[in-house]
């Protein structure tokens, strides 16, 4: 009895969890009607991955754990060149978070069906930063 006690309070952290995080992206607002400004360096390193997003859009041949890795290494370099602070930094990983959390689930996706549904997600992803930051 004790087992299941422990694994129901388990899932219910869990979910609780996922649901504070999937809020995150909702909690972004712009800089007093601005767009927030993105260092150059980490600047790139988004580009790049929306670069890569649309490349892999126009594919014909769609190998999306390709995908997943290539946008996993892009937020690696953009994690390692963070040299943001203040608000701008906080609002940068109010996005950040739920993005990592889709290419995460990207490359753990084991059917045609999540991984297309993913995409999208993640096309809407980097919309939603182009709506926030420069």
């Amino acid at each position: 009895m004790k087992k299941v006690a422990y694994i129901f309070i388990a899932l219910f952290c869990l979910v609780s969890c996922e649901q504070v995080d999937s809020k995150k992206e909702t909690n972004l607002v712009l800089n007093n009607g601005d767009k927030w400004v993105v260092d150059a360096g980490m600047n790139s390193s988004i580009k790049k991955a929306e670069e890569l997003l649309h490349t892999f859009n126009q594919s014909q041949i769609k190998n999306y754990k390709k995908l997943a890795s290539d946008l996993e290494e892009q937020n690696n370099i953009l994690i390692k060149s963070c040299t943001m602070s203040g608000k701008s930094h906080d609002m940068l990983h109010h996005w950040l978070l739920p993005n990592i959390k889709l290419i995460k689930q990207l490359s753990e996706a084991n059917n045609l069906e999540r991984e297309e549904e993913i995409v999208k997600e993640l096309n809407t992803s980097y919309d939603t930063f182009n709506n926030y930051f420069n």
